[in-house]
């Protein structure tokens, strides 16, 4: 399957980043996400279900508009799409008119800030399992969900300067995020919760903290229609959130058991790998997964509110990867080559047999597939 083998490939490339001098490394890196790229560029409009919704015609628009004023206008006018997304649209459309260059544009715009997230730390974590994790578990639903994932990729490099304590860097990535996709707002927790941990008092013990961030989390899912409605009337997010987030009419009320399955699985692996772990940033990271899983009980309101729990979700690139540096080589990987195959099962699970957001089988006219 053209999926496994692109994946493959990148991985093998980035695997001899770790391994050899800088200037080569970078140039490995490089040759890695070109095939993801050039996979996300070259499909057809059927692959991603918001493909044919919103890509496709905003990129149509744009190529139709013979100024800024008039595109702008005809999107404001029909959609809700964010400014950000529009302009990038817009400055595409003045290279080329060509749909499948400008995704292999957006593809670069997409996974340069990942990749880049996790370059900064590559002595700090093992690369080529962070982007296992990106493939194998986020790589389907960047087909679909473009602008909320184009929003993820600077929120991982707002993250990435997180941990470094950088706020300035971190809140001015997180800004960016918000300008292609309004759920980034949801990145301001995690920044928070980093200010907690990292100004906590030592008589406050770690279960207290995470009694309170349970707590929190199900006094906000209480009063959610309120925090939404507010946030709407400040211009914060437009209406579709109330209408969309809201409401579970077109999906049903339920929690995505694979989702769950997923992070009860990765919050037991780090409990066993963190034991080992003498990182500063390990209690940080186990909050985050707590509440990646308590995420999967948005799915009690609407389907479509699971999605902010990929916000907390799409951190795993970060965190195992930096617990596996600490554990490989000292201590049995058996649980490493478990975590391998459970990724690959869920991959499996939700592309191959659920077909989970229209991306499988892979269909491109350009490749004859």
């Amino acid at each position: 399957m053209i999926y496994i083998f692109s994946y493959c490939l990148s991985l093998f490339f980035s695997f001899y980043t770790d391994i050899t001098s800088r200037n080569l490394g970078k140039f490995f890196l490089f040759i890695a996400i070109l095939f993801p790229v050039l996979l996300f560029g070259l499909r057809d409009v059927s692959i991603g279900t918001d493909t044919a919704l919103y890509v496709y015609p905003t990129f149509e628009l744009a190529t139709q508009s013979d100024s800024w004023k008039s595109f702008s206008n005809i999107v404001s006018d029909s959609t809700n799409i964010e400014f950000l997304y529009v302009v990038w649209n817009f400055v595409v459309s003045r290279i080329t008119h060509d749909y499948s260059i400008f995704l292999i544009f957006t593809g670069f715009l997409l996974y340069i800030p990942f990749v880049y997230s996790l370059y900064r730390h590559k002595e700090k974590l093992v690369l080529w399992f962070a982007l296992f994790i990106l493939y194998f578990v986020f790589f389907r639903e960047s087909l679909n969900a473009l602008r909320q994932y184009m929003a993820m990729s600077f929120c991982m490099l707002a993250f990435s300067y997180l941990i470094d304590n950088s706020y300035k860097k971190s809140l001015l990535f997180s800004i960016i995020a918000y300008g292609f996709h309004h759920s980034a707002l949801i990145f301001l927790l995690i920044i928070g919760l980093w200010i907690l941990c990292s100004f906590r008092s030592a008589k406050i013990s770690s279960l207290k903290i995470k009694f309170i961030l349970t707590s929190l989390f199900f006094a906000m899912l209480s009063f959610l229609a309120n925090i939404v409605s507010a946030l709407e009337n400040i211009g914060a997010i437009d209406s579709r959130y109330e209408e969309r987030y809201l409401t579970s009419e077109l999906y049903g009320t339920n929690i995505p058991i694979s989702l769950f399955a997923l992070c009860i699985l990765n919050l037991i692996i780090y409990k066993q790998i963190s034991k080992f772990s003498q990182s500063s940033l390990k209690v940080f990271f186990e909050y985050i997964l707590i509440l990646s899983l308590l995420c999967c009980f948005l799915g009690t309101i609407s389907t479509f509110l699971v999605r902010i729990g990929s916000y907390f979700q799409i951190c795993t690139i970060f965190i195992f990867p930096i617990m596996y540096k600490e554990y490989i080589g000292y201590y049995d990987i058996k649980i490493l080559r478990f975590h391998l195959a459970f990724l690959i099962a869920y991959w499996i699970l939700t592309v191959v047999i659920a077909n989970l957001g229209q991306t499988y089988p892979y269909k491109s006219l350009i490749l004859g597939i």
